[in-house]
């Protein structure tokens, strides 16, 4: 199978970063410009099938494909390391195509994997199970976002079913947006004559 790039956004420079099998690209907005770099002090690190983020509180770059821990990227030297998650040493590993959000009313990253919602301390690693939730057929990478105005993380688990908010502050109630009901995507119209 084609391996799947993992792409994050970094939400204040507008600038979109692109990962797969160990090289690194970057498209800088200002400029209109992609350019790439090998990380430093990586170890052959394969990025595809996972979710990313840019942490710009930070200024790096997170990588959801460790069995617990997070890969980081430096997005101003380059520098590859890496988070051990704690907390979770019992748990099952984390699968493929999982997703990872920058829950910012909390400054908490929110991992998803499977039926997990894990939520991780960006600073130590400490790491807590906080929801769980049904599977995606084919995992929730790019079905769990954060939106900042709406104060909740997003979970689509599959085209058929209702989206999912988990509040992310408080006030916020958990919403269960119900799915329009499916509409034809062409309209046939006859001409007679």
């Amino acid at each position: 199978s084609t391996p799947v790039s993992t792409i994050a956004k970094d939400r204040a420079t507008e600038d979109v970063y692109v990962a797969n099998n160990g090289a690194f690209a970057k498209w800088t907005q200002a400029s209109n410009t992609w350019s790439t770099f090998r990380p430093t002090g990586s170890q052959n690190v394969q990025w595809q099938f996972h979710g990313s983020l840019i942490d710009d509180l930070r200024n790096r770059w997170v990588f959801a494909g460790g069995p617990h821990s997070l890969g980081l990227i430096d997005l101003t030297t380059h520098a590859y390391s890496s988070l051990s998650l704690t907390g979770i040493n019992g748990d099952p590993l984390f699968g493929d195509y999982d997703a990872i959000v920058h829950d910012l009313d909390n400054d908490r990253y929110l991992l998803q994997t499977d039926t997990r919602v894990y939520a991780i301390d960006p600073n130590s690693g400490m790491t807590a199970m906080v929801a769980a939730v049904t599977a995606a057929p084919t995992g929730p990478l790019n079905r769990f976002a954060y939106f900042a105005d709406l104060g909740c993380v997003t979970y689509l688990p599959s085209f058929a079913s209702h989206i999912l908010c988990m509040p992310t502050r408080p006030g916020i109630d958990g919403l269960h947006v119900p799915t329009v009901p499916p509409a034809p995507i062409v309209n046939e119209y006859y001409h007679s004559g």
